[in-house]
Order: C-alpha cells, then structure tokens, then sequence
C-alpha cells in the first residue's frame, strides 16, 4: 500500500495596509492642508505614482495618434463619435496626471495667504 502524503497548507500572506486618514476637504485649516500637501508630495515622489504616469503618458500618446489617423487598434477608420470619446480619455488622463500639482498650487497659495494674513502688522479695516 502506497503512504499518502499529506499536502501543506497554502500560507495567505495578508499585507498589512496602513490607515488611510480622513481629510479634511475643506482647505480652510492650515495644519490640514499641510497634510494634504504632504501626502501629495509623497504620492509625486512614490515609486507606483511614477508607474502611473508613465503609463498615463503612454496611453496620451497612443490615444492622441489614435484621434490624429483616426484610425482604431485594429487599423480600420473610426467614426467621428468614436473620435470624440477617444478626444475625452484624452482629455480624462491629462487631467488625471496633472491633479496632484493642481491641489498642491492650490494648498500653498492658501497656505502662504494665511500665515501672511497671521503677521499682518496693519490693522485690517474692521479690527479698529
């Protein structure tokens, strides 16, 4: 009689994902936003956001040359309306690729406005 072997159990590996933070979304506190810039910046300076966009700007490209020939993966002419929603997955990921520098403009311009308006040595009209 020939022995059984036994099989081992499959281990699961769980990665243990960090807390995702709750923010505020209303730009109006200082110390809010410079979380939020600083979570943008590490996002900029991650290795997956770098990933992303150069799949991003690969797929711009080849969108862009799609709306350009107006012709489609397999070669064959596109319609017009086919054209129009390749113009807006053009325009989508442009715009996806530029929002993190777009909420960081944002946040520092509010950031600055603020701790000028906190060492203001004039007195506003309306304090008197």
């Amino acid at each position: 009689m020939a022995k059984k072997i036994a099989k081992k159990p499959i281990k699961t590996i769980i990665a243990k994902v960090p807390k995702i933070p709750n923010f505020d979304l209303s730009f109006e506190k200082t110390d809010e936003n410079t979380k939020i810039i600083v979570a943008l910046e590490n996002l900029k300076a991650s290795g997956g956001w770098q990933f992303l966009t150069q799949v991003f700007e690969k797929n711009i490209e080849y969108i862009g040359n799609q709306i350009i020939t107006k012709l489609g993966d397999d070669g064959k002419p596109i319609t017009e309306d086919q054209v129009d929603r390749l113009r807006d997955r053009y325009s989508y990921l442009k715009e996806l690729l530029a929002k993190p520098d777009h909420f960081l403009k944002i946040l520092r311009a509010d950031t600055k406005k603020e701790s000028r308006d906190e060492h203001d040595p004039y007195y506003q009209a309306g304090e008197l």
